[in-house]
């Protein structure tokens, strides 16, 4: 069983992750068609290569050992682009992935994690005192003594 992170995640953690899991569903949505026109070519590859064995044996060794690297290079190729396309099969669960309106909304809202984040970090929390201000009297003397104020 997996410890439990005793500590939150930071902010910029937080900002890091949102931003590549946004890149990591732009890039799969962007390639698929790519991989799977690219396993399609392996694929005829493959019958290619089972059709000039059946019709040309290559006798010498030299020729077989041509063909096994050229099976092992395409299988390589392909296992790559089957790799990433179960990946992204896993990833088409969440409704959004084949939905333009869902995926629009998808970054949306990764936008505005990432830029709330980025806001938080930017602007350090302030408060202004209403009433107990005998509590604040050493910071307000830190920040009138850095900003260059005499009491």
């Amino acid at each position: 069983m997996a410890k439990k992170r005793k500590e939150p995640l930071t902010i910029d953690e937080v900002i890091t992750t949102v931003e590549n899991f946004k890149k990591l569903i732009n890039f799969m949505q962007q390639n698929v068609k790519f991989w799977d026109e690219e396993i399609s070519r392996a694929d005829k590859s493959f019958t290619d290569i089972y059709h000039f064995c059946e019709l040309r044996y290559p006798t010498e060794r030299a020729e077989k050992t041509k063909v096994c690297k050229l099976i092992h290079d395409i299988a390589t190729v392909r296992r790559q682009y089957k790799d990433l396309k179960q990946l992204y099969d896993v990833l088409r669960r969440m409704e959004f992935i084949e939905n333009p309106n869902k995926t629009n909304k998808f970054n949306e809202v990764c936008n505005q994690v990432i830029s709330k984040g980025r806001e938080i970090i930017e602007n350090k929390r302030q408060y202004k005192t209403r009433e107990l201000h005998e509590l604040w009297i050493d910071t307000i003397k830190e920040e009138d003594d850095a900003n260059g104020y005499e009491q």
